[in-house]
C-alpha cells in the first residue's frame, strides 16, 4: 500500500499534459499487448511496414522526447511487466498519432544462452528511447514483403510435380 501512495503522489506531481500523455500511453500499451496476444503475426507484420505506407498527415504536435517519457512511465506502472515488443509498438503508435514517421525494428544477436531478440523504435533512422548503440548490437530483421509473408502450398487435392 505505501508503494501505491508514493506512485500516486508522483503521478499527481505531473502536469495535466504529462498525465494525459501517460494515460494515453498506458492505453496504447494495453492495446499493443492484447493485439500481440490475439494476433501476433498480424501485429508484428503491420508494425514492420515502412512508415512511408502509413505516413501521418499531421505535423508533429508534441516533442518526441515527451512521448518517450510518457511511454516509459506507463510501462513502469502497467498491470503486468511490459516487454520490449509491446513497448515499441505503443511508442511507434504514439509517435505516428502525433505526426512522426517512426519505424519499429526487431533485431537478433547471439548470446551465451543462444539467440536474443529486441524490439525498438527508430525516428529518422536513429533509435529513440534506447541507447544509440542498440542498432549495432542487434542485427535488424527485414520487414516481410507480401510475397514472403504468404504461406505457399498447393491447393488440396492437387499434386505438384515434386510430389
Amino acid at each position: 500500500l505505501p508503494r501505491f501512495f508514493s506512485t500516486w503522489r508522483r503521478y499527481r506531481a505531473l502536469t495535466k499534459h504529462e498525465r494525459r500523455l501517460s494515460r494515453a500511453a498506458w492505453r496504447r500499451l494495453l492495446v499493443a499487448s492484447l493485439r500481440l496476444a490475439l494476433a501476433p503475426r498480424r501485429a508484428i507484420t503491420e508494425a514492420l511496414a515502412p512508415s512511408s505506407r502509413r505516413r501521418s498527415p499531421l505535423p508533429p504536435s508534441v516533442p518526441a522526447a515527451e512521448l518517450v517519457r510518457a511511454a516509459q512511465r506507463a510501462a513502469a506502472h502497467h498491470l503486468r511487466p511490459m516487454t520490449c515488443l509491446p513497448r515499441a509498438l505503443a511508442l511507434a503508435q504514439a509517435l505516428f498519432e502525433h505526426g512522426y514517421d517512426a519505424n519499429v525494428r526487431i533485431g537478433v544477436r547471439r548470446s551465451d544462452a543462444g539467440v536474443a531478440a529486441h524490439a525498438w523504435v527508430e525516428l529518422d533512422g536513429r533509435p529513440i528511447g534506447e541507447p544509440e548503440a542498440i542498432a549495432s548490437e542487434f542485427l535488424p530483421l527485414l520487414p516481410p514483403t507480401s510475397e514472403s509473408s504468404r504461406i505457399s502450398s498447393p491447393p488440396s487435392g492437387r499434386r505438384t510435380s515434386a510430389s
